[in-house]
């Protein structure tokens, strides 16, 4: 998928790295990255196990010089829910409409996958997301303690 030079693309494993900066630097704009453990993106570490072979799927988009600008996942929880994860967009990406297109392209591919419903783990500071969650008609929902130590303490999800 293209627009504007800007290329979503299947995620590699030779990804990783690019990911797991793109999500320092995200969450670090924000002050929050210095808080999550370093379990939290794990999953990153083994893509094929832990989305492609898992029904779920992981994208990268790049702008047209290559660079990894944002990132979008989905990850199966059960038969019938899923979880949009890695979802981050570099602040300089943000306010072109990218980040609406990682979402719908998750939501589609959800749907493609069987899922009936999205969940969503967020941090309350993300309020321009967590705006953009709401129109797309996700709910709030409650928090595990578990979800709060890693950094969340938002949890949204929404029927397909």
């Amino acid at each position: 998928m293209m627009n504007n030079n800007i290329v979503f693309k299947r995620a590699l494993q030779d990804h990783g790295p690019a990911i797991h900066q793109l999500i320092a630097e995200v969450l670090g704009g924000y002050g929050i990255y210095h808080v999550r453990p370093e379990y939290v993106d794990q999953d990153i570490d083994d893509l094929d196990t832990n989305f492609f072979n898992n029904n779920g799927y992981f994208w990268v988009v790049e702008n047209g010089v290559g660079t990894l600008i944002a990132s979008v996942a989905i990850y199966r929880i059960d038969d019938h829910t899923c979880e949009l994860r890695k979802m981050y967009l570099k602040v300089n990406e943000q306010g072109k409409g990218i980040g609406r297109m990682l979402f719908q392209t998750a939501i589609a591919k959800a749907n493609e996958l069987g899922y009936t419903k999205m969940g969503l783990k967020t941090n309350s500071k993300l309020q321009t997301a967590i705006a953009m969650y709401k129109k797309y008609g996700f709910e709030f929902d409650a928090i595990s303690e578990c979800d709060k130590k890693a950094d969340c303490d938002v949890s949204m999800f929404k029927m397909l």
